[in-house]
């Protein structure tokens, strides 16, 4: 049986639901597998929300421990949590799913179950989505912090507060990954209309987000009030190679969203560049020099654009200069991948 639709699963669920008179306001999913170090961390940063009209499930991936059910036993006294399980493993995207299924609030929240929410963040995008009507999901920059929860960087967005129209920021959200997962809260209406689910890709919020940003406006809010934690062993850092297949598969995914042609080109060239990187740095000549061709058919002039040409002229010397190339060309990737996430950097993002 799917456990995406087990009815033990679907009766927890619906009886919880039922069990309280005023439906809350905010579904809040909190997908993990097994015990994180940073769960509770995860949990307590809801329950420090100024905003109170939450319900939070905690969709454990797989049969279930005892060990998790022994960590959440304080929180699941309290009505508007609960905790389900899968029954058995499945994708990340489908537990996702599954951490946000079979809900009547009006919005959807996100929480990773190492990445934490000042208390304010409920309340800043429920008051943007309640008096913008035709946003699909309100977003804003955020905070990374280490395996210590301690500050390492902030990323943040040149955009004015309020409502942005599709025809503005479906381009930025064709080319780029800008909502971290834990840093939106989205219409469930919304969510809906797109098929209620995150499908499952690599990088499967960037998918979502985008379907959202082809449809309908967004929300974006000053600041940061999420904090994003980047360490070594987190799935981001360690398939980092996998980060340019990742793209490619989104802007499949996304089809013919109605974006220009100009920017179709650009971001597809910019994805090819990103798979030719990263097949260097593995030592795969023949599929860095195949993303290459393919970045060039896709924009003939993208070896003028420095953000394309320059990488495109990174990758040609790193295959020239062999495998001492290849070492030197990691380390400097490992580098730069390491001073993102674990060196102080202020980032103000315009698109």
């Amino acid at each position: 049986m799917d456990a995406l639709t087990a009815p033990g699963i679907l009766r927890s669920v619906m009886h919880r639901e039922d069990s309280t008179r005023n439906r809350p306001i905010v579904h809040v999913g909190l997908p993990t597998l097994g015990v994180s170090p940073y769960l509770v961390e995860a949990v307590e940063s809801v329950f420090a929300q100024t905003f109170t009209s939450w319900r939070l499930a905690i969709s454990e991936n797989g049969p279930g421990s005892d060990e998790l059910q022994l960590a959440l036993d304080s929180y699941l006294r309290d009505p508007r949590v609960f905790h389900v399980t899968t029954g058995e493993m499945i994708s990340l995207a489908r537990n996702w799913t599954n951490a946000v299924r079979n809900t009547t609030a009006r919005y959807i929240a996100m929480l990773n179950d190492d990445d934490r929410w000042r208390p304010e963040f409920l309340q800043r995008r429920v008051e943007l989505l309640e008096k913008h009507s035709q946003c699909a999901f309100a977003f804003a920059g955020y905070t990374m912090i280490d395996d210590k929860g301690e500050e390492t960087g902030e990323v943040a967005f040149k955009f004015s507060e309020g409502p942005h129209r599709v025809s503005e920021m479906l381009p930025v959200f064709y080319q780029y990954n800008i909502v971290a997962p834990s840093a939106g809260v989205i219409r469930q209406s919304a969510f809906e209309a797109i098929g209620a689910g995150y499908r499952d890709i690599f990088l499967t919020d960037h998918d979502m987000y985008l379907r959202l940003a082809s449809r309908f406006d967004v929300g974006f809010l000053e600041g940061t009030d999420s904090e994003c934690r980047i360490y070594d062993t987190q799935n981001s850092a360690t398939r980092r190679l996998e980060l340019g297949r990742g793209h490619l598969e989104v802007l499949e995914s996304a089809g013919d969203v109605p974006v220009g042609n100009a920017v179709r080109r650009r971001a597809h060239a910019k994805a090819h560049v990103a798979c030719a990187l990263d097949n260097a740095e593995l030592g795969r000549r023949r599929a860095a020099l195949s993303h290459v061709g393919k970045a060039v058919r896709a924009e003939p002039l993208s070896l003028l654009r420095p953000e394309i040409g320059g990488r495109i002229a990174l990758v040609l010397a790193t295959l020239a200069a062999g495998r001492a190339g290849i070492r030197l060309f990691t380390r400097l990737r490992l580098g730069r991948f390491e001073a993102r996430s674990t060196g102080i950097r202020r980032a103000q993002r315009r698109f």
